[in-house]
């Protein structure tokens, strides 16, 4: 399904996903409901994981790409040892409801983004087209 589309592209669809699932997830407490929420959830987890290092990749230089791709599992674990411990006291602070549409706010907030970013690089492409013919 995203075959014709940019890794952006792609990273902001599995943003789009993630908040349908979560917003399902805190909306309908059901199992049946939760069941299909977690379809959603694991299709934008797997589209994020096959499309963020294709992206990461294909914007490092030629000569770091193994490097990054064989430390890309390490630095993804460090940044999200953080988030635990963030998310935990939330919790406790303010429960999970709100932690939940926390999480739909910062998947919104990336989805937009990466939405953003594919734009500017879309643009930013046409332009090296247009100076390249003229």
């Amino acid at each position: 399904m995203t075959s014709n589309h940019c890794e952006l592209n792609s990273l902001a669809i599995s943003g789009v996903l993630f908040v349908v699932g979560y917003g399902l997830v805190v909306s309908y407490a059901t199992i049946p409901m939760q069941f299909f929420a977690w379809f959603f959830l694991s299709a934008a987890e797997v589209l994020l994981l096959t499309k963020e290092g294709v992206y990461i990749a294909n914007q490092s230089p030629a000569s770091h790409r193994g490097r990054i791709s064989g430390t890309l599992l390490t630095i993804r674990n460090i940044g999200l040892m953080p988030t635990y411990m963030f998310m935990g006291a939330f919790i406790q602070d303010f429960g999970y409801e709100s932690a939940w549409i926390l999480i739909i706010g910062a998947s919104s907030l990336a989805a937009f983004s990466f939405w953003l970013l594919y734009l500017q690089q879309k643009r930013a492409s046409q332009l090296n087209k247009i100076e390249s013919v003229s």
